[in-house]
């Protein structure tokens, strides 16, 4: 017999016994470089001591001393560089049964901070590397810190986020979609930061993914489409346009 105290939950444990480095061969990642932003296939190195370690991977629960049960994967771990010259960063990627399950420093989110304010593109970043680092409130709160920013830096006034929000739609053109949005990245970011706010039943990896998409959105139409227009329009010749 065994008390609940000699069961010890399993995640990224390997198996007594069972880690070695072997002949496996690293194999190709697709991820986006943490480091020059670019998506690429990301591989190892050549020769027999950069084998990627490997280990059975269990889930569930096991007995301490014990075989481990029949629920088990084969997971590895080791380097790989990025296939950017002008980069080579190293990652460390953890897998399990060839899916990829952690990689250090974490792939992030792409975004382009060109056009916007500095202190917007800072909440912004912040958001996306909290995201990535897997602090999920964190990452709720500095989305609606930055669409704080956006209020602030295009006059939006009112004594409330709410207000801010309503005279943000008179200050900008946008889709009212968009601003339906802005309204539930405050609901997301209240929930967040307070124990009473109950708009959303989690805030996780899902919601906080799709609220950075939201976010980054709304400062692309904000900021970056007017931009890209007015650089299209000054590509014009003095000749005026047929009828």
């Amino acid at each position: 017999m065994t008390s609940p105290k000699d069961e010890i939950p399993v995640a990224l444990r390997p198996a007594p016994g069972r880690v070695g480095v072997g002949n496996n061969q690293p194999n190709v990642i697709n991820i986006r470089c943490p480091y020059c932003r670019h998506n690429g296939s990301f591989g190892g190195f050549a020769g027999d001591r950069h084998h990627d370690i490997t280990w059975q991977q269990h889930w569930g629960l096991v007995t301490e001393g014990k075989s481990p049960g029949p629920r088990s994967t084969a997971a590895q771990a080791g380097l790989r560089c990025c296939p950017n010259p002008k980069c080579d960063g190293l990652v460390f990627v953890i897998q399990s049964g060839g899916a990829l399950l952690r990689s250090f420093p974490s792939e992030t989110k792409e975004f382009d901070p060109a056009g916007i304010p500095e202190e917007v593109a800072r909440c912004m970043s912040e958001a996306i590397e909290c995201h990535a680092q897997g602090c999920y409130r964190a990452a709720a709160l500095m989305v609606r810190r930055a669409l704080e920013e956006l209020c602030e830096d295009r006059g939006a006034k009112g004594a409330t986020l709410e207000a801010r929000i309503e005279a943000l739609s008179a200050s900008i053109v946008i889709p009212k979609g968009l601003i339906d949005g802005a309204h539930e990245l405050r609901f997301l970011g209240n929930d967040a930061a307070h124990i009473v706010a109950k708009q959303y039943k989690n805030i996780g990896r899902e919601e906080t993914d799709l609220a950075i998409d939201v976010a980054l959105t709304l400062l692309r139409a904000t900021y970056q489409t007017v931009d890209l227009i007015a650089r299209l329009k000054a590509r014009k010749g003095s000749n005026p346009s047929p009828a």
